[in-house]
């Protein structure tokens, strides 16, 4: 830093000629003894400094038609668990918190994408670039056992980063860019991985998050008096029911269908009474989404596509039709891994269908019926399939995510086989087009079951 004061070089490393203190105690590093803080340096500094004038760009190039399409965006989101979905947009940015920042990453690409397309295709083209840069440097940023091939690939992450978000939002910077936040995070942060290890270890919002959960919210339970040992005694009774609950899903495991909760039963009739009951659904005067009509328009065929593989697998020569077989529909199931897949119409006020991935294997279908029979029971999932949207493997991801589409089959599956819910995103001004949102998690499993 002072050889580039010295030299006169400062804009080019995002500095300001400005003379530190700290350069006349010859013993003190100062980047030593300040390390940077991710969530201060990334989520609540750089990411910020690039949403703000990043909405200053479309407001230049848009006008407040643009922005307001961008907002509109962030509320079409669909829901996913722990995602906070802004349904008013991103107007009231400057009092986000850093949580609500990483929420605006993992969705973000998607809204900004095709924004300017009509105005300038190159420049949508960089602002989306940009936005898929930021978020491959974040998830390394994460990287939990840092290697010397890990940081050379963590620091060309921040370089393609940087020279992207120099190039297109320089000018909408009261300060050119020079900001210490910048500095610090493409010039000192390999020393300070070297050093003292992952970024994990230094985000101060590890302890913020214990004193908040163990601390703040303990004390807001209590009545305020001997407020020491009601603490001890909240903590004491959270680690038990945690205990309690890891042992007894540790128990469970070996039998998948115990661990299986359904939600509230919608409908129920005999087999052999289908076709009455779908023309009665169809003929109501209620109107349902059309995600509920097209699953009731296949669930018949579905259905007896179904019963003749099991017929099959089991070598049984029965008319399904003959015997009395009781269908049960319900809205929601909770999975052996904690989600909850619904099929609603009514969810906080809204429908939900949820996306899931499956684990398409024939030997594991045949394994869990198998498993069933004894009980008669089965438990089903009816299920709308998605496929690439172009068949050319060049072109089965698109900003890092698998890049889909609707097709037109139906299948039903045990619900075993439903691996957990995915969050996908529509692809805006696309008809048929989709997103597997892999930023949902920073650590998220990237294999993506698609049945061909």
């Amino acid at each position: 830093m002072n050889k580039a004061i010295q030299d006169q070089y400062t804009s080019q490393v995002s500095l300001t000629p400005i003379i530190n203190p700290f350069w006349s105690h010859p013993y003190l590093n100062i980047y030593t003894a300040t390390v940077p803080d991710r969530m201060h340096h990334c989520d609540l500094g750089l990411f910020k400094y690039q949403l703000t004038y990043t909405r200053k760009l479309l407001l230049l190039y848009g006008e407040q038609n643009i922005l307001q399409k961008m907002d509109i965006r962030f509320g079409k989101i669909l829901r996913y668990p722990g995602l906070h979905i802004f349904q008013h947009g991103l107007g009231n940015i400057k009092r986000f918190t850093a949580s609500e920042y990483r929420d605006i990453m993992k969705v973000a690409i998607f809204c900004v994408d095709g924004l300017l397309k009509e105005i300038d295709v190159n420049l949508d083209k960089q602002l989306t670039n940009l936005f898929v840069l930021w978020n491959n440097m974040y998830i390394l940023s994460r990287e939990e056992n840092p290697t010397e091939l890990y940081i050379e690939e963590f620091k060309k992450s921040r370089i393609d980063w940087a020279h992207e978000f120099i190039h297109l939002l320089q000018q909408f910077s009261p300060s050119d860019l020079r900001l210490p936040k910048l500095h610090s995070w493409l010039y000192h942060i390999d020393h300070t991985i070297r050093e003292f290890g992952p970024l994990n270890g230094l985000c101060t919002e590890t302890y913020e998050s214990l004193h908040k959960y163990y601390v703040k919210a303990s004390y807001r339970r209590s009545n305020k008096r001997n407020i020491n040992s009601q603490l001890l005694k909240n903590i004491r009774y959270h680690y038990i029911l945690t205990t309690m609950h890891n042992n007894n899903t540790t128990n469970n495991s070996q039998d998948q269908s115990s661990n299986i909760t359904f939600r509230k039963k919608i409908y129920q009739f005999d087999l052999k009474d289908i076709t009455t009951f779908i023309q009665q659904f169809h003929s109501n005067d209620k109107v349902y989404s059309d995600e509920l009509k097209l699953g009731m328009y296949h669930l018949k065929d579905c259905l007896d596509l179904w019963l003749n593989e099991i017929s099959k697998l089991l070598n049984i020569n029965t008319e399904f039709e003959t015997l009395s077989i009781i269908i049960e529909i319900y809205n929601a199931v909770k999975l052996t891994n904690g989600d909850w897949v619904r099929a609603t119409e009514k969810f906080n006020n809204q429908k939900e269908y949820s996306n899931v991935a499956i684990q398409w294997k024939i030997s594991s279908e045949i394994e869990l019926v198998f498993g069933q029979i004894k009980h008669m029971v089965f438990y089903l999932a009816l299920v709308h399939l998605y496929d690439y949207k172009y068949q050319t493997e060049n072109k089965f991801l698109k900003f890092g995510c698998p890049y889909i589409k609707f097709i037109n089959e139906f299948y039903i599956v045990p619900i075993e086989v439903l691996i957990e819910t995915v969050h996908i995103v529509q692809r805006f001004d696309h008809n048929n087009a989709y997103f597997v949102n892999r930023y949902i998690s920073w650590f998220i499993n990237m294999q993506f079951y698609i049945k061909k």
